[in-house]
């Protein structure tokens, strides 16, 4: 039998409270992006220069640079601190950020810190305290109502579209929407979010094909996700996953185990491909030991700082309270 779906545990009713805010129309949010659009060309230019480097020690270098001229710039921090992780090391990185908040810190500083945060609760005093010094920090604010999401109120949606009120341009508030919504039952806003894609100018194509495959499944059209998939770069994880979930929608579970299974020889410790097994076992093929094994592994691999989705992460957690096979 086919266990109810999460948003039926997660959230008392289908929809949100009455009177919800509405979305930003599309005037308003073209009329934003071309207002940011500085920040995402510098951004851009960031990412490319580093790619062009001789090595990962100049690229980052560069994108260093860029920071020192571009102080006010949020996402390159991020991208500068990405980068610095790959290369220098999370314990390194670390020790600067925590440098960085000696004397008096800005709220950046503490947002950064945050990033690199493992403990969810000290994670979000460090943005609370970042939030005390720029109230209305998108960034901010965005990363706030992400860790605060782990409870499942449904009043979460509502906070993330005033942001996005007060935030259209707010790439970040509109991917968290894009991620949350189908917790809720709410493919529309997660539908309303994959056609903001692209904010980026790189792999545009690419990323704004992905956003919109991505919504047709959560919308039911795992066929559509399918053709969709087809103009996407074959060989990517991503890609073999999200036609897998296609498949398993599909009634064809087998096929999707197979693929997850050949993204797990590559990427042993691709989370997202732990989390899809784990998924597949448990709702389709009905192996819930198995699954169960896979989900503690799927936490595992987050504790030790493995990047997870915010909804993955709250599945995995309330599934492992319920016993084997509820």
């Amino acid at each position: 039998m086919r266990l109810l779906p999460l948003v039926l545990l997660l959230a008392p009713g289908c929809g949100l409270l009455f009177g919800e805010p509405d979305l930003p129309d599309a005037a308003t949010i073209q009329a934003a992006r071309a207002a940011d659009q500085q920040d995402w060309e510098l951004l851009t230019d960031a990412y490319v220069r580093s790619q062009q480097a001789e090595n990962p020690e100049v690229g980052l270098a560069v994108v260093r640079d860029l920071m020192q001229r571009h102080p006010e710039s949020v996402r390159l921090a991020f991208f500068e601190q990405d980068l610095a992780v790959d290369f220098e090391g999370r314990t390194a990185v670390l020790a600067q950020a925590d440098a960085a908040l000696s004397g008096t810190p800005t709220a950046l500083a503490l947002l950064l810190r945050a990033r690199l945060e493992r403990d969810r609760t000290l994670r979000l005093e460090y943005v609370r305290q970042a939030l005390d010094l720029e109230r209305d920090l998108p960034q901010g604010r965005v990363m706030r109502l992400a860790l605060e999401a782990r409870g499942g109120e449904p009043e979460v949606l509502d906070r993330i579209i005033r942001l996005l009120q007060d935030h259209p341009a707010s790439a970040e508030g509109w991917r968290l929407l894009g991620e949350l919504a189908p917790l809720y039952d709410r493919t529309d806003l997660a539908r309303a979010a994959a056609l903001t894609e692209p904010w980026s100018p790189v792999a545009e194509r690419e990323e704004a094909l992905y956003s919109l495959a991505v919504a047709e499944l959560r919308a039911g059209n795992a066929a559509r996700t399918l053709a969709l998939a087809e103009g996407l770069h074959p060989d990517g994880a991503r890609t073999t996953l999200l036609r897998a979930a296609a498949l398993a929608s599909l009634e064809r579970p087998q096929e999707a185990l197979t693929l997850i299974d050949q993204v797990l020889v590559k990427e042993p410790r691709n989370a997202v491909a732990v989390f899809d097994r784990a998924l597949l076992l448990r709702d389709y093929l009905g192996r819930h030991q198995e699954s169960r094994l896979d989900l503690e592994r799927f936490l595992q691999l987050a504790d030790e700082g493995v990047a997870v989705p915010l909804t993955r992460r709250m599945q995995a957690e309330l599934w492992l309270k319920q016993g084997p096979g509820s």
